[in-house]
C-alpha cells in the first residue's frame, strides 16, 4: 500500500513539472568570481499547441524567482530580462512558496515583446560565497493566451538547485546519535 502511494505521488509530482510552462533549469556552477561560486541557469519557456495556437504566452513583466540564496553575491540576467533581488516574494499568480525573510530571492524579469513559441535563454547566474548545492523553491508567472482567459496570469511553483554550503549547525537530536553510537562501540569492547 506504501508503495503505492508513493508512486502515485511521484506521478502527480512529475505530471506537475511536465506541464510548467516557464520554470529556471540548473546548468552548473563555475569557480568565481574571486572565491566565490556562480550558479548558471537557463530560463525555459514552453508552451503547449491548442487547435494549432499556443496556450501561453510570455509577456514583458512575466518573471521566474528563485527562493532564499545563501551567500548571494551578485546576480546576472539574460539578455532581454532585467534582474532584482528582495527578501520576500516575488511570488507567481496563486503560489505559495518557502521563503525564509533573512535569505535574498533573485527575481528574473522578462521586457521582450510578447513570445508563444517555445524558448531558452541562456545567461542568468547567480553568484554566491557558497559552493555547495541545495534545492529551494521557485516560482514564475506567465500569460494565458486563449480566450475566455487570455491575458489572465499563470503561476507555477517547484524546486530548483541553489546555492548551499557550510556552517550548517547539527540539530542537538543528531549529536546524540554520535554519541549513541560511541557508546555502543566502547560496551562492546567491554
Amino acid at each position: 500500500m506504501k508503495n503505492t502511494k508513493w508512486a502515485g505521488l511521484s506521478i502527480l509530482l512529475m505530471s506537475g513539472a511536465a506541464n510548467a510552462s516557464f520554470v529556471p533549469v540548473f546548468s552548473n556552477t563555475a569557480p568565481g568570481p574571486a572565491t566565490n561560486t556562480t550558479f548558471n541557469y537557463a530560463l525555459v519557456f514552453n508552451t503547449a499547441q491548442v487547435s494549432g495556437q499556443a496556450f501561453e504566452r510570455l509577456d514583458s513583466g512575466d518573471f521566474v524567482t528563485i527562493y532564499d540564496i545563501p551567500g548571494f553575491v551578485s546576480a546576472t540576467a539574460p539578455p532581454l530580462f532585467t534582474v532584482a533581488t528582495q527578501l520576500l516574494g516575488v511570488n507567481g499568480f496563486g503560489t505559495a512558496p518557502s521563503d525564509d525573510p533573512v535569505l535574498p530571492n533573485v527575481t528574473f524579469t522578462y521586457t521582450g515583446s510578447s513570445l508563444t513559441t517555445n524558448t531558452t535563454f541562456v545567461g542568468g547566474a547567480i553568484v554566491s560565497n557558497f559552493s555547495g548545492t541545495g534545492v529551494d523553491n521557485f516560482t514564475s508567472e506567465d500569460t494565458h493566451n486563449l480566450a475566455p482567459l487570455a491575458g489572465q496570469p499563470i503561476g507555477q511553483i517547484g524546486f530548483v538547485t541553489v546555492p548551499a554550503g557550510g556552517g550548517v549547525v547539527p540539530e542537538p537530536s543528531i549529536l546524540g546519535l554520535g554519541a549513541f553510537g560511541a557508546l555502543t562501540l566502547l560496551r562492546r569492547r567491554n
